[in-house]
């Protein structure tokens, strides 16, 4: 009778342990907004610890954080600057599972591939496009993806492609702090 006893209490003691466990790890993963302070307070030096990846192991920790405008030009008609993942990031801090992260994780991607651009090029950041360089652009990592992300928002957007797009990128060193606004040159199709 007393292993009995001692097994359901080991029972128990198991059942709390995964409870109070599974409870941090979704208090920690959840959005702030959704989550208390006083529980986030216990769960985030309980997690990290163990969890957390710091070393860039897997990933470079991204350097530029920016936000992408573009100017949609079709036959007859133009856009103003309209920012296409707007919608798709206020959406995603929402809706943690759904396609609205791989528009917000494309455009960071295409970021990243800029980025690697204008070092190549000298290119720092508050600089001017060298509009004498564009070829050099045009061969680049990122062309290509920045004229298939400008001609697949204005089919999302406006179910037309364009004749022209111009994008505009408010860019922010995240390391050094530089901030700065460059308009790359006009992609037309």
């Amino acid at each position: 009778m007393g292993t009995t006893k001692n097994k359901i209490w080991i029972g128990w003691l198991a059942l709390l342990f995964i409870v109070v466990h599974f409870g941090l790890i979704i208090s920690y993963a959840l959005p702030a907004k959704f989550s208390s302070t006083k529980l986030r307070s216990v769960a985030i030096p309980y997690v990290e610890p163990v969890f957390t990846q710091r070393w860039s192991m897997f990933a470079p920790c991204p350097i530029i954080d920016a936000t992408v405008e573009v100017k949609f030009y079709f036959e007859n008609d133009s856009t103003s600057w309209i920012s296409p993942t707007e919608n798709a990031r206020k959406k995603h801090s929402w809706y943690r599972g759904t396609y609205h992260g791989e528009l917000v994780l494309a455009e960071s991607n295409l970021m990243y591939w800029l980025g690697l651009d204008l070092d190549a090029m000298g290119v720092k950041t508050g600089d001017s496009f060298p509009i004498e360089r564009t070829s050099e652009f045009h061969k680049g990592y990122s062309y290509f993806k920045i004229k298939d992300y400008i001609s697949g928002n204005a089919r999302y957007l406006y179910g037309v492609n364009p004749t022209k797009g111009l994008i505009r990128c408010y860019i922010e060193n995240v390391v050094t702090k530089e901030t700065g606004v460059i308009v790359l040159p006009p992609f037309y199709y």
